[in-house]
């Protein structure tokens, strides 16, 4: 096993917002399906309040267990 020092622990709200930020329009990931409402919430909650970035997040098609978001086109 291998010991790692000094790696900062993220912050869960932040860790999604930088992901989502970093998303560029037709880009997805996936992530586990039981983080889909916390997903949900740094969307609305921040990206659908502050800024023009649209997503949307489903789980038809993915593998079970598992959810995808999608950066969509900017709101105008």
């Amino acid at each position: 096993m291998k010991i790692d020092k000094d790696i900062p622990i993220p912050n869960k709200e932040e860790t999604w917002k930088a992901k989502l930020d970093a998303l560029q329009i037709g880009d997805s990931f996936s992530f586990p399906e039981d983080k889909r409402n916390s997903v949900r919430q740094n969307i609305s909650g921040y990206f659908h309040r502050m800024t023009d970035k649209r997503f949307t997040v489903s789980i038809k098609g993915q593998p079970k267990g598992t959810a995808r978001v999608w950066r969509l086109a900017d709101f105008n």
